[in-house]
């Protein structure tokens, strides 16, 4: 026996069909999007067919393209005669490729939703031994808000209040649950007993029932974490470890450093870096005398940020993806003392080492502004930057891709899948910690730095964003490239407060070196479709509502994503709020533009110490629901002016003996 099994994410959830095959030591191989080829792979090997779940909808295939490639493996597996299940989305694939139309459903949100047994369903084998509380129904779990027509000759075996078609079985050999099922090894121990049919023994159980076991077990597993095993107790999650906050920049003063971090157990994943098997985990900041949290720790802002959204009513999900570009350098040299200072980067792929001798010298080195998507040898990190990709997908990051960015030197950009607000802040930080140890495993040197190379592209972090709500996208509509009053006005919000926002967005001396003209860098502050000279663009890729989303093109990654997504949303539920008219689009190239018109379009700020001013004069639409505190924005700015803009003032500069030298 030997199963295949279809994933169309990168993690699931407690007890899946993965741990059952291990248990009982079945062969089993892993099928996923981030694995298609251009053909269907060989299945003569493989006696059951598996299609898991995923966050994506079936007819939003020109989205995701790898579902039709999916479509062909199950249409040849079912025509082979053997043994399919399909769970969640993969239900929905079954009906897709028997020919059954899927779609939108009425459903305003996902959750529990009362599921019927046919009778049909109840003279199957395969649900004979379901322990229903009348025998004939129970709640269970949806994620999906959409539905399916039955195929033809398929049996309706279950249904609800909600949709007509729960599942189906299609012949004797394939089932399809459009409802989630907690995949643990029991429920499927009959499907696995021969070859002819699919069991599903106590498949309808609700999560609570299910998960405290293994919230149990992980919690010990994660006794790992910061001390020796012997050392913790489940208690941490509750009360915590104890550290310094002095030692942090820019939380507390010695006289009040001590505080307490409380792990967050959903964020746990293995550190793929670590000699010794080790649980890495993100930790809320909590006081230790009030048991408040700390409103100077980002994460807790970002999660204020979440709660008000859903307390104006606007919205209760705001989704974020950004496009953190980045470089990796063979090395990075640099000082700063009294009497002298310099950096110098070195990289085999940078241009200015055309003429060096390297025995032999290949070339293949990209020139100035001509990095984007080459090929090898030309791009020389494929398989590094394939490395990080795959380290990401362990830890559970969603990546949709992934390629060589505009400048010389390794400049790179890996794209993750939208998330809401403090999920993706969450990954974006696991993402530069997977970024710069695979570097460093290959001897080399990432950096998100925003301007690290004169004379060529710096690195932004473009953010699409998005508002939901009852599981509805809210920028979907009938007015300028089809975004909704709402859209509109978020896009007022953020480019009136832009200004402001770059002092959190572009928080260093060094991002405003990158945001100049002739970069790409989105200096002036309009908004536009298809057009990547405006500091927001509204992309086209899509027609399908739920792609509608603006991207907010001017924050580099050396940003604190927690602090600038909360931000952003901020500022945009502000223009939705006072309804911000943006003005007019301007769809044309901003680049180059004569003077007398770009006149007249406002420009993002010149410095960081401009940015910090703008912040300070235009603060209290960050202040709303108490989000962003009046201490935690003062102590942001007097910390970037002493310690940053004026440490930099106040040393010389390495060109300024080039102009003033010989005076």
């Amino acid at each position: 026996m030997s199963v295949l099994i279809i994933k169309n994410t990168a993690s699931e959830g407690p007890g899946t069909i993965e741990d059952y095959l291990k248990e009982k030591g079945i062969a089993y191989s892993i099928l996923s999007l981030f694995d298609c080829k251009a053909e269907i792979p060989d299945l003569r090997g493989f006696s059951h067919l598996v299609v898991m779940g995923g966050p994506m909808a079936v007819y939003e295939m020109e989205e995701h393209a790898f579902l039709s490639y999916e479509a062909a493996i199950i249409r040849a597996f079912i025509k082979t005669g053997r043994p399919v299940l399909g769970v969640c989305l993969g239900a929905q694939m079954i009906a897709y490729s028997l020919g059954a139309k899927v779609y939108a459903g009425s459903a305003k949100e996902i959750g529990w939703y009362k599921v019927a047994i046919t009778e049909e369903g109840m003279k199957d084998a395969a649900f004979s031994g379901l322990a229903l509380p009348d025998e004939k129904s129970a709640e269970v779990f949806q994620w999906h808000g959409d539905t399916f027509d039955l195929p033809k000759n398929a049996v309706r075996i279950a249904l609800s209040d909600l949709y007509p078609n729960q599942a189906f079985r299609f012949g004797s050999n394939v089932y399809a649950l459009q409802f989630h099922i907690e995949v643990t090894p029991g429920m499927i121990t009959e499907w696995f007993q021969d070859e002819k049919g699919v069991g599903i023994e106590n498949t309808l159980k609700k999560s609570d029932e299910i998960y405290p076991e293994y919230r149990k077990r992980a919690q010990k597993f994660y006794e790992n974490f910061a001390v020796p095993i012997d050392e913790l107790k489940e208690e941490i999650f509750e009360e915590g470890l104890g550290f310094d906050g002095s030692s942090i920049r820019g939380w507390q003063a010695i006289n009040t450093s001590d505080m307490l971090i409380i792990p967050d157990p959903n964020t746990a994943f293995m550190d793929p870096f670590m000699k010794y098997p080790t649980i890495s985990l993100i930790c809320n900041i909590v006081d230790p005398i009030t048991k408040e949290f700390y409103t100077r720790d980002p994460r807790y802002i970002a999660q204020k940020a979440e709660a008000y959204l859903k307390s104006t009513g606007i919205g209760d999900t705001a989704y974020f993806g950004p496009e953190a570009e980045f470089f990796i350098f063979d090395g990075i040299r640099f000082d700063q003392n009294a009497h002298s200072g310099y950096y110098y980067i070195d990289s085999a792929e940078g241009i200015w080492n055309s003429g060096r001798e390297e025995n032999p010298n290949l070339g293949y080195k990209p020139r100035h502004k001509e990095g984007y998507f080459p090929v090898p040898p030309t791009d020389s990190q494929v398989d590094m930057r394939t490395e990080m990709v795959m380290e990401m997908i362990k830890c559970g990051i969603y990546v949709e891709r992934e390629h060589h960015e505009v400048a010389t030197a390794g400049q790179a950009e890996i794209d993750m899948r939208f998330d809401s607000l403090v999920n993706m802040a969450d990954k974006n930080m696991l993402f530069k910690y997977i970024i710069k140890n695979v570097a460093k495993r290959h001897g080399k040197t990432a950096t998100f730095m925003p301007k690290p190379l004169f004379g060529d592209n710096g690195s932004g972090m473009h953010v699409h964003q998005s508002i939901w709500k009852g599981g509805k996208p809210l920028f979907a509509g009938n007015g300028y490239a089809g975004l909704s009053d709402l859209a509109i006005h978020y896009i007022g919000g953020v480019l009136k407060h832009a200004k402001a926002l770059a002092a959190i967005t572009n928080p260093t001396t060094n991002s405003y070196k990158r945001l100049t003209p002739g970069f790409e860098a989105p200096v002036n502050l309009a908004y536009s479709a298809r057009n990547r000279s405006a500091s927001i663009r509204i992309p086209t890729y899509s027609a399908s509502p739920k792609a509608k989303r603006v991207e907010v093109r001017f924050p580099d990654p050396s940003c604190n994503t927690y602090l600038a997504f909360s931000a952003m949303l901020m500022a945009g539920i502000d223009g939705i709020e006072n309804k911000i008219d943006p003005g007019e689009p301007l769809d044309k190239d901003l680049y180059d533009l004569p003077a007398e018109e770009l006149k007249n379009i406002p420009q993002m700020p010149a410095s960081l110490d401009e940015a910090l001013d703008a912040l300070e004069k235009d603060h209290k639409f960050l202040m709303k629901g108490n989000v962003f505190t009046e201490d935690a924005i003062r102590k942001w700015i007097d910390y970037k002016r002493s310690n940053e803009v004026d440490a930099l003032r106040l040393r010389p500069h390495p060109y300024e003996f080039f102009l003033y030298y010989d005076i």
